[in-house]
C-alpha cells in the first residue's frame, strides 16, 4: 500500500507518500525496505534565481584540512608515489542500495579511495545507521559527504519544503545527535562537509556545504550555524573559498552533495529543476563562487562530483550526467536505483570510476 500526501504551498503541490518497500518502492526490488519511510524523493525548493555573490568574503572560521594518505595500516591511499594514478569509485545516493557484495566487490576492485556523495538511506536514523555500518566494514580509505537525507528528520525537510522557519526551529531536536551517532556508525570512514583532503602529491579533495537540499535557501541554518558557524549561503560561500585559499596545490577536485549553479536551468540539465512546470537551476550557488574563486586564484578544478538530482526526471527521460566546461569535468552520480534488476533477474550494481594522472581526470560508469 503506498499512501500519497499532497501539500499545496504558494500554489504548487508538493508529494510525499509511505510505503512497505521504503524509498525504493517503485524503482527496484533489490533495495532493503524501510516500513516507516517518509518519502520517496522529497523536493526541494524553488530557486529564485538570485545574482550570484560578490568577490569572496574574508573571516570565515578555519577550514578543516585533512590527510588521509598517511598512515601504514589498510586505510591508507596507496597512491602515494609522485606520478602514481590514483583511482576513485563514486556513488550517488543510496537511499538504501548498498550492501555486503559492494562492500566486496569495491574493495577487490583495487580503489585508492571511495567515495560517497550522500543520502545514505530515508528518513529513519536506524536505516541510515544499518547502510553506514555497511560502508564501515570497507577496508579501502572512504568520504562521506551528508546528503539532505543524512541526520535531518521528516519535520525538518518538511520546514525546508514549506520555507516555514518556525516549523525548522521547532523540529531542529538533536541533528547534533544523529550526525554524530552516523559518524560512530561510519567507523574508519571519513564524514565529510566544509573540508579540505589530501588524497595525492598533485590533488586534493574539496568538500562542499553537507546536507545540501539545493536552490537558494541555506537548508536546516540552525544545525549547520552551530556545528559549522555557517548562517547564510552568503557565509557558506565564504568558507569554501577559505577552503580554495587553504588549498596546497593548483589542483582541486570538488566533492559535494548537490552540484554547483550555472550549468543549465532546464528540467533535464545536470542540476536543473524537473519538479517544477517551470523548471530552473537548482544548484548551489555557494559552491559555483567558489569555483569562480578558484579561477581568480589560478587554481584548477579538474572535477565536480555530485549527486541529489536523480538522473531518472520526473515526467520521463533522464537529465544530463557530465558536462565539460573550461577544463573542468562534472558529473552526476545520482543514479537512483544504484542497484536494479535486469532483464534476466541479476543483480546491476552502478558507480562512476574516475582516475587521476599526469594532470588528467577521466571518469566512466560502471555496472557490475
Amino acid at each position: 500500500m503506498i499512501l500519497a500526501i499532497a501539500i499545496v504551498n504558494r500554489g504548487s503541490p508538493f508529494y510525499f507518500w509511505t510505503t512497505p518497500k521504503g524509498l525504493c518502492q517503485n524503482n527496484s526490488s533489490r533495495c532493503p525496505p524501510d516500513a516507516s519511510a517518509l518519502g520517496a524523493f522529497l523536493v526541494g525548493r524553488m530557486p529564485r534565481h538570485a545574482p550570484l555573490l560578490g568577490p569572496c568574503e574574508r573571516g570565515a572560521p578555519a577550514p578543516t584540512v585533512r590527510n588521509i594518505c598517511s598512515g601504514t595500516g589498510p586505510k591508507g591511499l596507496v597512491s602515494t608515489e609522485p606520478g602514481a594514478a590514483l583511482r576513485i569509485a563514486v556513488l550517488g545516493d543510496l537511499h538504501a542500495c548498498f550492501d555486503a557484495e559492494d562492500v566486496r566487490l569495491l574493495d577487490a576492485a583495487g580503489y585508492d579511495l571511495i567515495v560517497f556523495v550522500g543520502d545514505l538511506a530515508g528518513l529513519r536514523l536506524r536505516s541510515t545507521l544499518a547502510i553506514a555500518e555497511v560502508i564501515a566494514a570497507l577496508r579501502t580509505p572512504t568520504l562521506v559527504v551528508p546528503g539532505n537525507h543524512d541526520a535531518p528528520n521528516a519535520m525538518q525537510l518538511l520546514g525546508e519544503i514549506l520555507h516555514s522557519n518556525a516549523l525548522i526551529r521547532l523540529a531542529d531536536r538533536d541533528t547534533e545527535g544523529r550526525a554524530d551517532a552516523i559518524a560512530a556508525a561510519l567507523g574508519p570512514a571519513h564524514l565529510a562537509g566544509y573540508s579540505l583532503h589530501t588524497v595525492a602529491p598533485d590533488l586534493q579533495i574539496l568538500v562542499g556545504r553537507p546536507h545540501s537540499m539545493g536552490g537558494e535557501e541555506l537548508s536546516f541554518a540552525p544545525f549547520l550555524e552551530r556545528r559549522f558557524g555557517v548562517t547564510s549561503m552568503d557565509e557558506s560561500a565564504a568558507r569554501l573559498c577559505a577552503l580554495v585559499e587553504q588549498a596546497v596545490g593548483p589542483n582541486l577536485l570538488v566533492i559535494a552533495h548537490n552540484g554547483p549553479s550555472g550549468l543549465g536551468d532546464r528540467r533535464d540539465s545536470i542540476w536543473g529543476c524537473d519538479f517544477r512546470k517551470e523548471e530552473g537551476d537548482f544548484g548551489d550557488r555557494d559552491l559555483e563562487q567558489a569555483l569562480q574563486h578558484a579561477g581568480r586564484l589560478g587554481k584548477h578544478v579538474v572535477g565536480v562530483v555530485a549527486g541529489h538530482m536523480h538522473v531518472r526526471i520526473r515526467g520521463g527521460g533522464e537529465r544530463q550526467t557530465r558536462v565539460e566546461r573550461d577544463g573542468t569535468l562534472f558529473l552526476n552520480a545520482a543514479r537512483v536505483p544504484r542497484i536494479w534488476n535486469d532483464a534476466d533477474g541479476r543483480a546491476v550494481r552502478h558507480h562512476l570510476a574516475l582516475r587521476w594522472s599526469d594532470g588528467t581526470l577521466m571518469a566512466r560508469e560502471v555496472l557490475w
